[in-house]
């Protein structure tokens, strides 16, 4: 896939101010403590993406948060896989009984920790690894300007994954099924730029017994960061469920869905 130039120059620009950001406030600030409405969050001050919203807006993926509150009960159990600060999980944190959260990137990690000491989640365990089809050690690149976007390193790399000169560091994987074997979800939440389909071969079981997934589905993390296509991503997901939605789209019965032909960039949900 190739870049076009305004988007190019969009990752330049966002690489310029963060830099700027950083230096007026200094080195030696580890991070900014923001109050929103989704909870009081450490924040590193050059994150131009959740961290930017976060401390401009109030808040972030609000649409989504509001969505799986109302689904939630105080009985249920809700994994995250790809937690990054926790402006996801703090919010649910508040409306079920248990949720696990999964964060590769240890410079992310270390402000999840902070968040949920911030918000007194004493409900919320948190995982320092990334998840993936087995246990062993995985290169990663952690991105500076949208900490979010860190990721394992791409199969074809380019400006938009290296853009920030992320930090190549090694991570622990593990297989999902034998780390959390004793827990039953009714939520799955995933957002790990590219390692899907990685992190679903390892948990299969896992997701036989849950009653909704939510997946970032990303057509260039598919095949430039785990180089693979459709045809072996949607396999791993469509067996263990009965139906999909897809946003702007009426909900569909699986097999009504044509995986082998969707290219739309988008978080597909799966329910049983």
């Amino acid at each position: 896939m190739i870049m076009k130039f305004r988007d190019h120059f969009y990752l330049w620009r966002l690489k310029l101010l963060a830099k700027f950001k950083r230096k007026i406030i200094g080195q030696r600030v580890a991070a900014l403590i923001v109050e929103t409405e989704q909870g009081v969050f450490a924040i590193k001050p050059e994150d131009q993406e959740v961290g930017r919203k976060l401390l401009t807006e109030g808040g972030y993926d609000k649409e989504v948060i509001h969505k799986w509150q109302s689904f939630l009960s105080e009985d249920d159990r809700v994994l995250i896989v790809g937690g990054h600060i926790g402006s996801l999980a703090i919010p649910l944190s508040n409306k079920c009984r248990a949720i696990d959260v999964i964060e590769a990137n240890p410079f992310t990690y270390k402000l999840l920790t902070y968040n949920k000491a911030l918000n007194a989640c004493h409900n919320m365990e948190i995982f320092h690894c990334a998840a993936a089809e087995k246990k062993g050690k995985l290169e990663f690149y952690a991105n500076k300007v949208n900490s979010g976007g860190s990721k394992r390193k791409p199969k074809h790399d380019s400006y938009k994954y290296n853009y920030d000169n992320p930090d190549l560091i090694e991570v622990d994987t593990v297989v999902l099924d034998d780390l959390l074997a004793e827990n039953k979800y009714k939520l799955i939440i995933m957002d790990i730029e590219g390692s899907e389909y990685f992190a679903l071969q390892g948990m299969q079981k896992l997701l036989s017994m849950t009653e909704c997934l939510q997946v970032e589905y990303l057509t260039h993390h598919l095949e430039e960061v785990a180089g693979v296509n459709q045809q072996q991503f949607f396999p791993l997901i469509l067996p263990h469920f009965s139906k999909i939605e897809v946003p702007g789209r009426p909900i569909l019965a699986i097999s009504e869905f044509d995986y082998q032909n969707f290219d739309k960039d988008c978080d597909l949900v799966f329910y049983k």
